[in-house]
């Protein structure tokens, strides 16, 4: 029965079309090499089959022995490299030094087979004679070529190489990883020892290559270890160790919402938030995050579900209280656009319990020192009343500007402790009308100073409040260092990124900035209270400025000025 040409083929046609549906399903599945190794390694099966049909269908005795021989050698020869890069790749074996000889071997031994079956094919190439006899085939000479024995073994001791580096990453692979090289292993161990078996004719006639019979088995065995246990979500070796040592909670999603990769720490979260079985890996696997056993309304699950790309803040309950945690989610990319997402969470909670009493102890610090502050004011006033002499005169100017300045420091303080505490509520806002406010605050400091706005400033987005200070800060620093000359300071706006961004432009016609201050201008200076608008302020400035997804710059030249600019998103008109 096994030597009817017309049942061979016809397993021979279910087995490659089998073969090939498989490998299109498996194609986008995964998101790493393995996932181009194993189609590879599917298609090559379909080539190593389809070899043998069409030795079997060929018109002339020279054509079906080329097939037979030659086509299923160098098809062989493919199948054994890729399976082997398979493996290599999945058990995390892929940087072996062993691995390029041992695949420079199999490639040139194809080509060595390629070009002796057109120079001498009895001498090198297995050689069939034979007779049709209706629907039956009988050999009637074969002739093995010592090359060819060879190199058929070295194919095979490849092939079963790369079966006994499953093997042995069986014993050290996680518990969900076991089913799917099981599944594989039994695949190749079963195909291989049917083709060695024909190959040795313990199988009837040797030149009918038997695994055309088991391939539907070998096949369904495959597509169990894929979509039953998901053989190619992930790379064990590789994402078992990395995962098990992130502390954080790690999540994959695939584009069907389902449930692909997790690390402990991110098991025990899918159990406590959103209801799933506490009985392993493998059984959360088999959840989609659809799935109505899922608590619905949690905000876990919204994330996993609906995030974008980017950094979520999300408040979960537990034992000890409500924890803050901040979700890190990332798009998979592979051979389509968005294969999932991955989603990895902090537990922000300290950092959010540190940044609460920074804000309380900002605001306690604020608090016990406006009331002196207060008092100073009060007494320099009545200092001025009461004499005209110009020493106490100058003395209480002097009290005044002290104290004004130390509540600005205050004030900055306060809104950075606050904008620091979490994202700043950002919004479309009326540049204008945030310019006049801060030059309002600003004017009373210096009298010989004019204000030149060439065009009206147009919407932005950000926070109100930060920008106002960002440009009381910029104004106020202008001031400081004008020098003894009238003061002009002209204020710009100019749209960047084809409109999308707008430059804010302080400009200045002071003392400028000398050039070994320049890149250090917008750097922190504690303990200078006289240079406070030099460094504190501007170090302020940027930090308000990037808070809202901006960032800074500054141009000078000594005796030529500043220019200090900021940048936004524009708003909708």
């Amino acid at each position: 029965m096994f030597e009817a040409i017309g049942l061979y083929f016809a397993f021979g046609v279910i087995s490659i079309l089998l073969v090939l549906v498989v490998a299109w399903q498996v194609h986008g599945r995964g998101t790493h090499r393995s996932t181009q190794y194993f189609v590879a390694y599917l298609l090559a099966s379909a080539a190593w089959m389809g070899a043998g049909l069409l030795g079997l269908l060929g018109p002339t005795a020279a054509w079906s022995e080329f097939w037979i021989s030659t086509g299923r050698v160098t098809t062989a020869s493919v199948l054994t490299s890729v399976w082997l890069l398979f493996c290599c790749n999945y058990t995390g074996l892929l940087r072996r030094r062993w691995l390029a000889p041992v695949l420079f071997l199999l490639l040139a031994g194809a080509a060595v087979m390629a070009i002796c079956s057109w120079v001498e094919p009895r001498w090198f190439v297995e050689t069939i004679r034979f007779e049709r006899h209706g629907h039956w085939f009988h050999p009637s000479q074969r002739v093995n070529g010592w090359l060819f024995r060879s190199y058929m073994r070295t194919i095979d001791s490849a092939y079963y190489l790369g079966v006994l580096l499953l093997l042995t990453f069986l014993f050290r692979a996680g518990s969900k990883s076991r089913w799917q090289i099981l599944c594989v292993v039994a695949s190749a161990v079963i195909s291989g020892s049917v083709a060695i078996a024909s190959a040795l004719g313990w199988l009837g006639i040797s030149t009918l290559d038997k695994t055309v019979f088991v391939s539907p088995f070998t096949t369904t065995l495959l597509a169990i270890g894929l979509f039953r246990f998901r053989l190619l979500t992930s790379a064990p070796v590789v994402l078992d160790a990395m995962l098990a040592a992130v502390h954080d909670p790690v999540i994959v999603v695939d584009r069907h919402s389902n449930i692909v990769e997790v690390n402990p720490h991110g098991l025990r979260m899918l159990v406590e938030h959103l209801g799933l079985p506490p009985h392993g890996t493998a059984a959360v696997f088999r959840h989609s995050l659809h799935d109505p056993r899922c608590v619905s309304d949690s905000p876990l699950r919204q994330v996993l579900l609906d995030a974008q790309p980017g950094r979520h803040e999300l408040r979960l309950e537990r034992h000890q209280g409500q924890a803050v945690y901040v979700a890190s989610v990332s798009n998979l990319g592979g051979w389509q656009v968005n294969e999932g997402r991955v989603i990895v969470l902090r537990d922000e909670s300290r950092s959010h319990e540190l940044l609460n009493d920074l804000e309380a102890y900002a605001h306690t610090v604020a608090h016990d020192l406006k009331n002196p502050l207060g008092a100073i004011v009060n007494y320099a006033n009545a200092i001025r009343s009461l004499t005209s002499e110009s020493t106490l005169d100058r003395m209480s100017r002097g009290i005044l500007k002290s104290t004004e300045s130390m509540t600005r420091i205050i004030e900055e303080l306060l809104l950075l402790a606050s904008l620091e505490a979490g994202a700043p509520a950002l919004e479309v806002v009326d540049m204008n009308e945030i310019l006049d406010a801060a030059i309002q605050r600003v004017a009373g400091r210096r009298a010989d100073v004019e204000f030149v706005r060439p065009a009206p400033w147009p919407l932005a987005y950000g926070n109100p409040i930060g920008i106002e200070q960002v440009l009381v800060n910029l104004l106020g620093n202008a001031l400081e260092h004008a020098g003894g000359a009238p003061l002009r300071i002209e204020l710009r706006a100019e749209p960047i990124e084809g409109g999308q961004r707008w430059r804010f432009t302080v400009a200045d016609n002071g003392r400028g900035i000398p050039v070994e201050v320049l890149p250090h201008v917008f750097s922190p200076k504690p303990g200078s209270v006289q240079n406070h608008d030099r460094g504190f302020g501007l170090s302020i400035v940027r930090r308000l400025v990037e808070k809202q997804g901006g960032a800074v710059s500054v141009a000078s030249e000594p005796g030529q000025g500043a220019e200090f600019s900021f940048t936004l998103l524009g708003g909708k008109p």
